[in-house]
């Protein structure tokens, strides 16, 4: 289909204009894709932001962390043993380095690799990321199941696991070299062969939907788009891909906690009969489900998401720095602190995705209050305005100095205030 697809766009900083999302949600979202040129006058991460990040995932992952989740493909084959040996180094200098040394190591065959939630190790392009996607929330509300970016990084000729169908709206931000993608909306594969993860599309190939896009470039398609990427010019080329899944999953968010309470509420002993271990793990089930801890932990992982902007991996925290009382600090009115009050006159906080527990003493609330209206404040300033005794409910609070200076220098290392 030669048509054009492309869209123009400009930003402040990495935030889209308000103008631009309100007439994409109306005329593109879920209903078709397009070409975003270069909306931004800097690159939402350079090849070496990107492949800095593809080194440290691959650090975690030799050292043995298999919440990694990445994929090494030689041609269209998937390389389960001695992984390792086949993902950046810090020797390889970058991404070209790379590409040398693996396809060395492979007899020059082509490669693809794919590494999930890139955001947990690059804490500015989470922020990019969010920054940018502020405006389409604001329209969409969070993806209900939440939201991932992924690095591809290859000279493959056509995406490693071949043709298939997301359940996500996707981005994907070009970071370097030339990406082709070919989509073909839902319907048209509608009574035809099941296609999922097959090579052998290219008799449908007049009937697709193709976009090339080169660096600083967004492609966009929405959820049910079939979809492969190509090769354009045989070359090594990157992308960050955000997948954006809207509908909730309860059910995922539940299978998380069970496990543990319903082994919590498991009877002991040897039970002889089908029937009777079969009621034993049904009533250990109905403990669980009315347990006060599980509702805690659902509202608690909720609000860590909201607050992570739907990602369910945010960056980790930053190392621990003093504050002084001369330093100037302000939160971010758009992206709040938020809490719920939890037992034992404590509220659980969650900033960028972190939660904790401080005492509900109104002093901390009211300094809660006044970081998230964006104003800036002198630390010595905060620490004598929300110290001291307080009473709420009946209960007194004794906020020390040293405990609101405390407060500011996690919510400092959680990014919830610069």
């Amino acid at each position: 289909m030669a048509t054009d697809h492309s869209l123009s766009a400009d930003a402040d900083g990495f935030a889209l204009r308000e103008q631009f999302w309100a007439s994409f949600h109306e005329t593109h979202w879920e209903k078709k894709g397009a070409v975003i040129a270069r909306p931004f006058a800097a690159p939402i991460a350079t090849p070496a932001e990107s492949f800095t990040c593809l080194v440290a995932a691959s650090d975690c992952f030799r050292a043995g962390d298999r919440s990694v989740r990445l994929e090494f493909c030689i041609e269209h084959a998937q390389v389960l043993a001695e992984v390792g040996r086949f993902l950046p180094e810090h020797s390889d200098a970058d991404a070209a380095g790379y590409a040398k040394r693996v396809t060395r190591l492979i007899d020059g065959r082509r490669f693809g690799l794919v590494v999930e939630d890139v955001q947990a190790y690059d804490a500015t392009l989470w922020l990019r990321l969010r920054e940018c996607l502020h405006g389409l929330f604001v329209h969409t509300g969070l993806p209900g199941d939440g939201c991932k970016a992924t690095v591809f990084l290859g000279n493959y000729d056509s995406t490693p696991f071949g043709l298939h169908r997301g359940s996500s709206a996707n981005f994907m931000f070009v970071v370097d070299g030339q990406k082709r993608m070919r989509f073909w909306p839902d319907e048209f594969f509608h009574g035809k062969e099941d296609l999922t993860h097959k090579l052998e599309y290219t008799h449908y190939n007049d009937d697709s939907i193709v976009m090339d896009a080169a660096p600083g470039d967004i492609i966009f398609w929405p959820a049910d788009y079939w979809h492969i990427g190509e090769s354009v010019d045989g070359g090594l080329s990157s992308a960050v891909s955000v997948a954006l899944v809207m509908g909730a999953r309860p059910v995922a968010e539940l299978i998380s906690h069970l496990p543990g309470l319903v082994s919590r509420n498991m009877s002991s002993g040897f039970a002889p009969t089908i029937e009777q271990r079969a009621a034993r793990m049904t009533e250990a089930l109905r403990a669980a489900a009315a347990d006060p801890t599980l509702e805690r932990a659902l509202r608690i992982e909720m609000l860590n998401r909201d607050t992570a902007f739907g990602f369910a991996r945010p960056p980790l925290p930053l190392a621990h720095r003093s504050l002084n009382d001369g330093e100037i600090v302000r939160g971010h009115a758009e992206y709040p602190i938020q809490w719920m009050r939890d037992e034992d006159d404590e509220i659980v906080c969650s900033a960028n995705g972190h939660g904790f527990t401080v005492a509900a003493s109104p002093h901390i609330l009211a300094l809660l209050e006044a970081l998230n209206s964006g104003q800036e404040h002198d630390v010595a300033g905060l620490i004598g305005r929300h110290s001291g005794v307080a009473e709420a409910g009946g209960v007194e609070f004794e906020t020390s100095p040293e405990s609101v200076r405390s407060l500011l220098e996690k919510l400092l290392s959680l990014r919830a205030i610069d």
